[in-house]
């Protein structure tokens, strides 16, 4: 009788045990299939945050669906799209891309922001603080200083650090004399810019740039005190030199 209860009880926990394991076999077949073979991770929904003037939402959407096309969203390289965002839309800055489980892309964007315009002979380009090139405006729609560029250039070139450094310089350091300037030229050994009122202005590049805006805001204060009609000032020399029309 014992060996009857004793062989029932073996019997029992060894049924409990197949099915445990049928159980979890099921289980794993089924995760298997959900996450390989089901269409349930694939990405289905690309929401695209952030985009204005400089960057297209659409565009950006057809980008991700291309990268993603038959891609599960946990096999996804969110780095990867990242750079393949940046390296297509010089505009952005910077893209944030993350993913809401089971099938949704989320991608934040960081527009570049203008600090300058660089018009060539043709064309009118819009330049960030790092001094890329990114995108191309009509310059009647910015109010942004304004340099005349002669060399070749187009979207996604990077200005050289000295130039680039040059036109930084003097676009603050006029703020803070609180002096408009505008079509800014850089020359080998000299500056020439525009002031707001139309005076055309001469300035040496081996000069502090702030020692010759303070010359220049005290020579104009005593121009226009005196209502002579001037064409041109000339701060490259120790005598400052004008000219009247």
């Amino acid at each position: 009788m014992k060996h009857s209860n004793s062989q029932k009880k073996s019997n029992t926990l060894s049924l409990r045990f197949t099915l445990l394991i049928l159980f979890l076999a099921c289980i794993f077949c089924t995760a298997f299939y959900v996450l390989f073979y089901s269409p349930v991770f694939f990405v289905k929904t690309i929401n695209v945050f952030g985009t204005g003037q400089y960057s297209n939402k659409e565009d950006i959407r057809t980008i991700a669906l291309g990268a993603t096309n038959n891609i599960k969203s946990f096999e996804l390289s969110k780095e990867n799209l990242k750079i393949l965002i940046l390296k297509n839309f010089k505009g952005i800055k910077d893209a944030r891309v993350t993913i809401e489980y089971p099938h949704t892309l989320n991608i934040v964007i960081e527009e570049r922001k203008p600090k300058f315009l660089l018009s060539t002979s043709d064309t009118n380009y819009v330049v960030d603080t790092s001094g890329l090139i990114f995108g191309e405006v009509q310059q009647k729609d910015f109010e942004l200083p304004r340099i005349i560029y002669n060399d070749k250039v187009g979207i996604g070139i990077l200005l050289e650090p000295n130039t680039l450094n040059t036109y930084l310089e003097l676009i603050a350091q006029s703020k803070d004399f609180d002096i408009q300037i505008n079509d800014i030229k850089l020359y080998e050994n000299y500056i020439t810019a525009n002031l707001n009122t139309g005076e055309e202005i001469f300035m040496s590049s081996t000069q502090p740039i702030a020692e010759s805006l303070a010359k220049l805001k005290q020579v104009y204060t005593e121009l226009k005190d005196s209502k002579n009609d001037t064409r041109t000032i000339d701060l490259r020399y120790d005598k400052v030199v004008v000219t009247y029309r």
